[in-house]
């Protein structure tokens, strides 16, 4: 019969760059999210040539191989994660604001519920918390909910080489602006935080965009949420285009921090651009958060920074902001999928006591 797990909720963070995933056994277990490369990308070989080609390899985080199929009944046969980058492979990155569509990401979702739990084949979730970038929440947030609500298989291989049907069942999906689900997350982390009092505002700086949003007295600002199509990729497309070398391999040596590159067997240094890139990315954020806050910039006591870009380009903000205190806060690419955890949470409790 095999192992079936009940989630009783989750947070999900597809990102442009990295993926989160956390689920409420995880939290109580003191366990960090799962994170992998948001890549995804559809394998051609047939079950045959895998086979004889030695692919039929066993399921892990390392070796994201699975066939997923949709809502059509169709299957699809993806590579995700780490493999696409470890096989040198090009592509499988989606910077699309409707990306969540695809059929890759939902081959992204149920390969991180099947690297979390391995030896189920059946995996029902209740709640699952996700976030769209503020610009596009509102009209999209009804589609990705409708997207991945219901039922879905999928296809792995197992520890001992036999290839496993795996099925899922997603009960609720509620979709949030990111950049809420990270101020939650803050203000869980932080006794000292007062939201009520502090003209405080938040930027998320994600792979394709860049978010804002601010308070005053506890209240949001009507016209400050805004998002502007700038963010990490901008420097992982520039510093590829500059050297020559493929996206896929700078991200990676972007997000690890590394000073150096090892391509065409030669050692190659990419602080230098890096950081240049990183300046030119800073000075963009300023001039779209200056434009869009105008009216009020100058009155905000702090800009919290969160996203996959906060910890690398806080330095470069500062700069930038001057006077305005720009503060990283802790975990900063992993905020927004804790804080829609911490967002499940509540809304599962709720309904549990209804």
């Amino acid at each position: 019969m095999g192992i079936g797990v009940n989630v009783s909720y989750c947070g999900w963070d597809s990102g442009y760059d990295t993926c989160k995933l956390i689920t409420n056994q995880m939290k109580d277990s003191n366990q960090k999210p799962l994170t992998f490369p948001s890549l995804a990308k559809e394998r051609t070989t047939s079950l045959i040539d895998k086979k004889e080609l030695g692919l039929g390899q066993s399921f892990s985080k390392e070796k994201m191989l699975i066939e997923v199929q949709d809502k059509n009944d169709e299957w699809y046969d993806f590579m995700v994660g780490d493999y696409i980058v470890n096989q040198l492979e090009s592509g499988g990155s989606n910077y699309e604001v409707n990306k969540y569509q695809s059929e890759e990401e939902l081959a992204k979702l149920l390969a991180g519920l099947s690297t979390l739990y391995p030896n189920a084949n059946r995996i029902y979730i209740d709640k699952l918390v996700t976030g769209l970038p503020i610009q596009h929440h509102r009209n999209h947030k009804k589609g990705m909910k409708e997207r991945f609500e219901g039922k879905f298989k999928s296809k792995i291989t197992a520890r001992n080489g036999k290839e496993v049907t795996v099925r899922y069942t997603i009960n609720d999906i509620v979709v949030v602006p990111q950049a809420a689900g990270a101020l939650l997350y803050y203000l869980n982390q932080d006794n000292n935080a007062d939201i009520m009092r502090d003209k405080i505002a938040i930027i998320d700086v994600g792979g394709r965009t860049t978010d804002g949003l601010a308070y005053n007295c506890g209240e949001i600002i009507n016209e400050s949420p805004f998002s502007s199509d700038i963010g990490m990729s901008n420097v992982f497309r520039a510093v590829s285009n500059n050297l020559n070398i493929d996206e896929n391999l700078i991200r990676s040596a972007v997000v690890n921090q590394q000073d150096t590159i090892t391509y065409n067997q030669e050692e190659k240094s990419i602080r230098d651009i890096v950081n240049k890139c990183y300046q030119e990315l800073a000075r963009e954020i300023f001039k779209a958060t200056r434009n869009e806050w105008r009216d009020f910039i100058s009155l905000i006591n702090q800009i919290l920074i969160v996203g996959g870009g906060a910890k690398l380009l806080a330095p470069f903000l500062k700069k930038e902001f001057g006077r305005i205190g720009i503060q990283a806060i802790p975990n900063p690419q992993l905020a927004n999928v804790l804080g829609y955890l911490l967002r499940a949470e509540t809304i599962y409790n709720k309904e549990q006591k209804e």
